[in-house]
């Protein structure tokens, strides 16, 4: 398959980023097996007992270890063994192990907030409104903070916690005791962009600065909403002024970066990245997304300077060494790819990246062993599920069993009936695999589910441009992917070369121009310098030939077709 065509409809690993959030994540740590120092002044019979305590954590049977010590705090009262059982309690994972142990350290030591603060949050989880109410109210009275402040924290605590309609009644319940307080709008805000509840988020989120909430606290995340909502050019609207007006909030300014990419307008996104850095330098998850902005426009150098810089960020660590593999994936250089895909362990990167080494080993063990390497893995949920079978029909793919690749390809399709991303990736198999009324087909279902996606708009479009058929409708399909996403080179590299098939040579050369100043890419310079040949400039094709002569040499196409061209009369 051209390598234009694969970008024809394969969403940006920049653009997916930018869409979730680019926020890496620091992974969770196992609870410390060792007992609190303090514990080697108790009398010998009870340091015998929290010992076996400890063992048996350090052997992960944090239940057995819960269970001897629970009646030891009970009567020793002691904190610092009342804060290790709540450690201990959040390894079982068992809810009425953590309430107890967090209710019972808060009876030992009434005035640390920690275990009222998780004693609230477990009671809102389990339905318990009230409880959750009178326990944040305790929380608050013994807690150092503002109550602002601690509204906004609970927003954020309940929005990545409580998944039920219980966080929508503690949102209604918030603003009815603390509506006057910013805080309570904020936290609001977060709690219902987390139930998907955007225009009430929004609201929640504006009425917080009417309320004269610091902006540099709000702005951040509404910037957040417009890109879970996916409502990208809103966004860019709607704080155009406030980004234009505070360049010192850097927060905003690299949180809106976001909403550029996610538009398309790169060079605009990269160059609020480096103000952004250029003001805060330690800026790790800016100059993260900096270089996957890099990385999806082909800079490899620059992208891996910046990926490697926050390899020491335990924030951006494992994001970092995930998009390293991607990078020296792109690159061909296995062994440097597979280094850093064995160090990812973040869940949300770990399967994928696992699976990339192992088609990444497939031209070295075979088609046999590389399926075995498969067969070992078990998928926790229907996402890896499907990302296992996808890996598989690549594999068959890969070693010309287009039966093998087909089949698996179904069974994918059939489980990711209405995931867009899955749907636009299988789409790529099928058109390697030549199945092009399938590749079709698909395109038209994945626009049926996302009408304005802009890489499906231009897989399709394009594909007509390629086939020289329905052109019509091609131009409509392009023209709606370009309104989406007005500074992507490979829509403005699809639009000219249906230009060029239309037979409108000047407008096919404008566009293609643009291009080409966006992306020094081989295929849009291939299809510019048909342009021009056919235009019969001369001139300006010797012109692309010495401005691009380095790319032109690294490239078996472009040679070939200098060497036609050359060849004309």
């Amino acid at each position: 398959m051209p390598a234009m065509m694969m970008r024809k409809f394969l969403l940006s690993a920049a653009t997916a980023l930018a869409l979730a959030g680019c926020s890496g994540t620091a992974l969770q740590k196992p609870a410390d097996p060792t007992a609190p120092a303090a514990t080697s002044s108790l009398p010998p019979e009870v340091m015998y007992q929290v010992l076996v305590a400890e063992l048996l954590a350090q052997r992960g049977d944090y239940d057995g270890a819960y269970k001897l010590l629970e009646p030891l705090v009970r009567r020793l009262r002691d904190p610092e063994l009342a804060q290790w059982l709540f450690t201990l309690s959040m390894q079982t994972y068992d809810l009425k192990k953590i309430e107890a142990a967090s209710l019972l350290w808060h009876d030992i030591e009434p005035k640390n907030p920690t275990p009222l603060r998780a004693a609230w949050l477990l009671a809102l989880r389990q339905g318990n409104l009230a409880e959750a109410l009178n326990l944040f109210d305790q929380y608050q009275q013994v807690t150092p903070e503002s109550l602002d402040d601690d509204l906004l924290l609970a927003g954020e605590r309940v929005a990545g916690a409580i998944r039920s309609k219980a966080a929508e009644t503690f949102v209604e319940a918030l603003l009815k005791r603390y509506g006057t307080h910013w805080g309570a709008h904020v936290a609001a805000g977060q709690i219902l962009a987390a139930r998907q509840q955007w225009d009430r988020s929004l609201a929640a989120l504006r009425r917080a600065l009417e309320l004269d909430a610091p902006p540099q606290r709000v702005h951040p995340l509404l910037v957040r909403t417009y890109l879970a909502a996916g409502r990208h050019r809103e966004g860019l609207e709607a704080l155009a002024d406030y980004v234009r007006a505070h360049p010192e909030d850097w927060q905003t300014q690299a949180e809106y970066a976001r909403l550029e990419v996610a538009t398309g307008q790169f060079r605009e996104a990269e160059a609020r990245f480096l103000a952004v850095l250029k003001q805060k330098p330690n800026a790790d998850v800016a100059r993260l997304a900096l270089g996957l902005l890099r990385l999806e426009r082909g800079d490899y150098a620059e992208a891996e300077q910046d990926l490697k810089a926050v390899l020491d960020n335990p924030i951006t660590a494992q994001t970092a060494a995930y998009y390293l593999g991607q990078l020296y994936e792109k690159q061909g250089k296995v062994d440097e790819a597979i280094k850093y895909y064995a160090q990812v362990q973040h869940p949300k990167y770990q399967f994928d990246a696992q699976l990339r080494m192992v088609r990444l080993l497939y031209p070295r063990i075979g088609l046999k062993k590389a399926l075995a390497l498969l067969d070992k893995f078990h998928p926790k949920d229907l996402a890896q599920q499907i990302e296992l079978l996808l890996t598989r029909a690549q594999l068959y793919q890969a070693a010309g069993d287009r039966a093998g690749a087909l089949a698996t390809a179904s069974k994918v399709e059939t489980l990711a009936a209405d995931d867009v991303q899955t749907l636009l990736t299988l789409s790529a198999l099928y058109y390697d695999l030549k199945a092009y009324d399938r590749y079709e087909a698909l395109l038209r279902k994945v626009l049926t589910l996302a009408p304005d996606n802009p890489e499906a708009l231009n897989a399709l479009g394009y594909f007509y441009v390629e086939q020289n058929r329905n052109l019509d409708e091609a131009k409509q399909l392009l023209e709606k992917a370009l309104k989406r996403s007005p500074d992507s080179y490979y829509i403005l590299d699809s639009v000219g070369w249906l230009y060029y098939r239309l037979g409108d040579l000047d407008k096919a050369a404008d566009y293609l121009r643009r291009a080409l100043a966006l992306q020094a890419d081989e295929e849009v310079l291939a299809h510019l310098l048909e342009v021009e040949a056919a235009r019969g400039d001369r001139q300006a094709v010797e012109q692309l030939l010495r401005k691009y002569d380095k790319l032109i040499a690294g490239s078996e196409m472009l040679g070939k077709l200098v060497k036609r061209l050359r060849q004309k009369p």
